[in-house]
């Protein structure tokens, strides 16, 4: 690593770590007016406001298969779905939420997956909004959909080869070769694979 892109570095890390502090500066002001600061401004603030996953585990395994081994499939539907079932306060900044994934191949079969992820940041808040409307806020809802979409899908993949039902992915595109063209064409492409 050259001179320049170290200062570079070590610029961009202080940097970061100012923003850090000022953001909990925020935070705290936050924190002491809120009656005082409009509805729209406590959204901007807390969406702001990364929630931390600490930890994920999966807890039970079910995948069955509807059908008997060797059937064709033709336009399988696969629907991947994530559902937080409950948030409970662990500590006074964790939260333990259970969720539940399931991969359905609509009568075919299904995997299904429930576990736990941990969070830690402003859980308490996290919870009563939970108590009040079975709702998280949309940050905080997309970091965790992601991770147990994230963490369910390879599980998923594995266990439907080993139960005979395609693997719970989008489809892959195909690729098909195209024939040679003759040298003194003007199509100066070589012999390359179109994706469809």
């Amino acid at each position: 690593m050259s001179g320049q892109e170290s200062e570079k570095r070590i610029q961009y890390i202080i940097l970061l770590r100012k923003a850090a502090k000022a953001f909990r500066r925020i935070r705290i002001l936050h924190w002491r007016t809120c009656n005082r600061i409009p509805k729209v401004e406590n959204r901007l603030l807390y969406q702001a406001i990364k929630m931390p996953i600490k930890g994920f585990e999966i807890s039970s395994i079910e995948a069955k298969r509807f059908t008997k081994p060797g059937e064709k499939f033709q336009n399988l539907r696969i629907d991947n779905n994530s559902t937080v079932i409950t948030i409970n306060l662990v500590g006074e900044d964790q939260a333990s939420l259970e969720y539940r994934f399931i991969a359905n191949y609509l009568g075919v079969g299904m995997i299904k997956m429930e576990g736990k992820i941990l969070i830690e940041g402003d859980a308490k808040e996290i919870v009563d909004t939970w108590s009040k409307s079975n709702n998280m806020p949309p940050e905080v809802a997309n970091q965790v959909h992601s991770t147990v979409i994230t963490n369910c899908l390879p599980v998923a993949v594995v266990l439907a080869r080993d139960i005979g039902l395609p693997p719970p992915l989008p489809p892959l595109p195909q690729i098909q070769m195209q024939p040679q063209k003759k040298p003194g064409s003007k199509d100066s492409r070589r012999n390359s694979p179109e994706i469809t």
